[in-house]
């Protein structure tokens, strides 16, 4: 028995021993699981630090675009890169309105043509004015916005901004017609302060051509004239035009890029806190003039109040009236505000395009510029002068031709080369126009900001000179009652 015994025992060790080992493995088994787990996670934090790594690599590698640009044109131009270059041009006919400095222009008398048929629509006519031709025209906001497309088309070297689509709503609200009104002026204005299109002959047929059936005559031949292009074709005021590429013209028109951004977002957000305000003021105007209803309702009441106190209640209720009118004139001045702040907007947006239009004009002529520069290379490397393309004036030096790399460059593919000097040219113009355009635009702004402001604060001093005379009045209204209360009593 005692054996027996023995040998059970030694058996139930033997199994706790197994148990112990077979539990022994798989710990061993999680911690080989577990350590392999961190090793991947340790892995996959690796990759993802050298994948960090590389993209941080990249991004420094990376040049913005305008850098890229000007290595290109480095790398192919050489020390020749810079041009500053006056060519040949169409010079622009004169009318009577380019004499005319800071012409003076008004757009008012708003009226509603109704539809001759059931096959038309009806719209809105105002009346355009220039007081210094003295003559005075009707056009539809439709017209204007030909305007703005056809000055864009037969211009391509001007910055025309675009005019505002109000279609939401009613088109013939007092609201809507006066807020075209506002951009129509804000754009004709533009127009005329530009001295090359001013003086072209489309703005003054505009401005003068009285009967509507000839002036839509004018619009069908404009409208057939083919765009400009080439630099021959370009219009200006003396029948030249400056070319300019160098680092410092590079430099300012990436500046007017950035600003233009800049102040887009600025008068966007601008536009948005005037909605916030005027929606405020809206509200306050309203209620003030409520009050001043209900003034108006208790000083009729002779019945339950003295004479005297009703009498004080309409002295109180044209008060209320005067806040409510004076509160409202601010949101309308306010409201004109947005119209400009709005309209330069567009000029910057219209700035900004032009920017793309430079950049594209500037591409093409260093994508050419590169191809021309490794052909002339290649051609030089294989020393067949007679595939070189050169008109030979009987001048050339052949020796110094297959030796003088910059020599052989300057005399073969004569055709290709002028073509690539002209999509030089054609970029230095548009690069000139934009800084031109620029200046103009700022200067023109200026001019109007301190001319609305001027505007506005006149118009402040008046209201606020009737306030203080309507609040004298009423501190002596009142003081001739208290007085009258007081003999009352003795």
């Amino acid at each position: 028995m005692k054996g027996l015994d023995q040998l059970e025992e030694n058996e139930k060790k033997e199994e706790e021993l197994n148990k112990k080992e077979e539990e022994k493995k798989v710990e061993e088994k999680k911690e080989e699981e577990k350590k392999e787990e961190e090793k991947k996670v340790e892995e996959k934090k690796e990759e993802e630090k050298k994948e960090e790594e590389k993209k941080e690599e990249e991004k420094k590698e990376e040049e913005k675009p305008e850098e890229k640009l000007q290595k290109l044109i480095s790398k192919s131009m050489g020390k020749d890169t810079p041009l500053s270059s006056s060519f040949s041009c169409e010079k622009i006919e004169t009318t009577p309105l380019s004499s005319i400095e800071n012409p003076t222009l008004t757009i008012d008398s708003p009226v509603k043509v109704e539809a001759s048929s059931i096959f038309s629509k009806s719209y809105t006519t105002y009346q355009v004015k220039v007081s210094e031709l003295n003559t005075t025209v009707r056009r539809r906001f439709s017209d204007f916005d030909w305007l703005q497309q056809i000055l864009t088309h037969l211009f391509p070297g001007n910055v025309i901004p675009r005019l505002s689509k109000q279609n939401i709503g009613d088109r013939f609200s007092e609201d809507l017609v006066n807020k075209r009104i506002d951009d129509m002026k804000n754009f004709l204005d533009y127009i005329l302060s530009d001295p090359l299109l001013k003086s072209s002959q489309i703005i003054y047929d505009f401005v003068s051509i009285e009967k509507e059936s000839e002036f839509n005559t004018k619009k069908n031949v404009y409208d057939k004239m083919k765009k400009p292009n080439n630099l021959l074709n370009f219009k200006s005021l003396t029948g030249k035009e400056n070319s300019i590429v160098n680092q410092e013209s590079d430099n300012y028109v990436i500046k007017i890029k950035y600003a233009s951004e800049y102040m887009i977002e600025a008068y966007n957000s601008i536009s948005e806190k005037i909605d916030e305000i005027n929606e405020r003021m809206k509200n306050i105007s309203v209620q003030f003039k409520q009050i001043s209803e209900i003034m108006e309702v208790i000083s009729k009441n002779e019945l339950t109040l003295d004479k005297n106190i009703c009498d004080a209640y309409k002295n109180i209720d044209k008060h209320f009236q005067i806040w409510s009118d004076l509160i409202k004139s601010q949101s309308d001045y306010l409201d004109k505000f947005k119209s400009i702040f709005k309209f330069y907007r567009r000029e910057f947006t219209s700035i900004k395009d032009f920017f793309t239009k430079v950049e594209n004009q500037k591409i093409n002529y260093i994508k050419a510029e590169e191809k021309l520069q490794l052909k002339k290379q290649s051609l030089f490397d294989k020393g067949d002068i007679t595939k070189w393309e050169i008109k030979f004036d009987g001048n050339e030096d052949l020796n110094e031709l297959k030796k003088n790399k910059e020599y052989a460059f300057s005399k073969m593919l004569t055709k290709e080369t002028e073509n690539v000097y002209h999509l030089k040219l054609t970029y230095g113009y548009y690069n000139n126009r934009l800084i031109n355009q620029f200046k103009m635009i700022k200067n023109l702004i200026c001019k109007n900001n301190l001319n609305s402001f001027n505007e506005y604060y006149n118009n402040q001093q008046k209201l606020m000179e009737s306030f203080v005379n309507d609040i004298n009045s009423n501190v002596t209204f009142f003081d001739n009652i208290i007085k009258k209360g007081n003999n009352d009593e003795s």
